[in-house]
């Protein structure tokens, strides 16, 4: 079985405008700083050493209240502080409250009065790619952004025993997850999950359309994306025959339980994603036009995605998109 991690960082909600809660001021990040969250499934944590010193991996060998990460320019409200040295937050744009360790942010800074947010800046479509390139075979890292990630995560919450070099790097989030590589190619100029990257730009016109006719349309960083009640993932085109993404690939054994077999940023067959997505098995013929072979029914094992233009909430569990976000003029992606 493959997937992004299930449910992952869409834990993350739709974009909204920042309200005027009731806080302790705001504050422009300095540094790049990790985020964490609380839900549903996860609400018994109190203080970040509960689940990072030791770190606490859940089945799929991530940390999970790890969400994200603030990059330096990005403004928080500082909504309340509380035991454990935390700062509870309000992040512009995402639903919902987090949370970050004291020690990142410098108190001296907070303001009553919201500065401005800094303006996301696409960084040029040959460095995008350079970046790419520069994370395969980085570690799949729930929440993560960065390749080096928060090695001060390290000194604020020791390990006894020292983990494994895989483990300390989940610890401080030194990888990407599916959203976070090309977020952090792009400096933070593309949005944060695969909610909001499948309404960022505009649509392909893909729907209906077999495999190959797919591959004709595609522009290299156009995203292959799909949402879904408990995970999303987001695919980067780089041509016409390949795409890079970052996945965890895992299957359950006899007795249920989660074995993980791969967690890394890759390169694939755009031929072959398109095929697994769309649960394709004949062979078709790719830059020709219209195929003439039917597609036929997915495996049994395999979920079915249909190709549309927008994806409907009701039907997200079998649908998916193609956005073009990128343009030369680098004007902030809209969606």
């Amino acid at each position: 079985m493959e997937d992004s991690r299930a449910p992952g960082h869409e834990i993350l909600k739709e974009p909204i405008q920042m309200e005027r809660p009731r806080t302790l001021g705001f504050v422009v990040i300095e540094k790049p700083t990790p985020v964490y969250r609380k839900d549903n499934r996860d609400s018994k944590w109190k203080t970040l050493g509960d689940f990072l010193s030791p770190p606490v991996f859940d089945a799929y060998g991530q940390i999970d209240p790890l969400a994200t990460s603030l990059k330096a320019g990005n403004v928080v409200a500082i909504l309340a502080k509380i035991r454990g040295g935390i700062f509870k937050i309000q992040i512009p744009g995402l639903e919902g409250v987090y949370y970050i360790d004291r020690r990142f942010i410098d108190e001296s800074k907070i303001t009553p009065v919201k500065p401005p947010e800094k303006e996301p800046h696409c960084p040029p479509r040959a460095t995008i790619f350079q970046r790419l390139h520069d994370a395969l075979g980085k570690l799949y890292v729930w929440g993560g952004t960065s390749a080096g990630g928060f090695p001060e995560i390290l000194k604020f919450y020791p390990s006894t025993p020292p983990l494994s070099e895989e483990d300390e790097r989940k610890k401080i989030g030194a990888g990407y997850d599916c959203s976070g590589l090309l977020h952090d190619a792009t400096d933070g100029f593309t949005p944060r999950n695969s909610t909001q990257i499948a309404k960022c730009g505009q649509a392909v016109d893909i729907e209906n359309l077999s495999v190959s006719q797919i591959i004709d349309k595609v522009e290299p960083l156009d995203t292959i994306v799909w949402t879904g009640k408990d995970a999303g993932h987001v695919m980067i085109i780089l041509d016409k025959k390949r795409v890079i993404e970052s996945k965890l690939i895992f299957h359950k054994n006899e007795y249920g339980e989660i074995v993980v077999e791969k967690s890394v940023v890759c390169v694939r067959s755009l031929q072959e994603v398109l095929k697994e997505i769309m649960g394709v098995t004949p062979e078709e013929t790719v830059g020709q036009g219209a195929s003439t072979t039917p597609d036929a029914a997915p495996k049994k094992s395999q979920k079915k995605r249909k190709p549309v233009n927008s994806i409907n909430p009701k039907n997200q569990d079998r649908e998916f998109v193609i956005r073009r976000w990128y343009s030369e003029t680098n004007d902030p992606p809209k969606g």
